[in-house]
């Protein structure tokens, strides 16, 4: 990234079921010049789906990028 107003930068959060997946987002993110930077970490998410509270292990993706390169990000993930 280069210098510029803090407005410019921004991080976008995802997740993936597996860290395989996470990686591979990673790679073409950053392989694209997309993202300066992916931070992969494990995490626990509770959600309701279909009226039952679920429970599953998913891998949070933090991409710190450009606000101008949000949607081209976005569009590629």
């Amino acid at each position: 990234m280069t210098s510029g107003e803090p407005a410019d930068y921004g991080v976008m959060l995802t997740t993936t079921p597996t860290r395989d997946e996470a990686a591979k987002i990673a790679k073409l993110l950053i392989d694209e010049k997309l993202a300066a930077c992916v931070q992969l970490m494990p995490i626990e998410s509770f959600y309701v789906w279909q009226g039952a509270t679920q429970n599953e292990p998913e891998i949070l993706l933090l991409i710190k990028t450009r606000a101008a390169l949000f949607d081209k990000a976005i569009a590629r993930i």
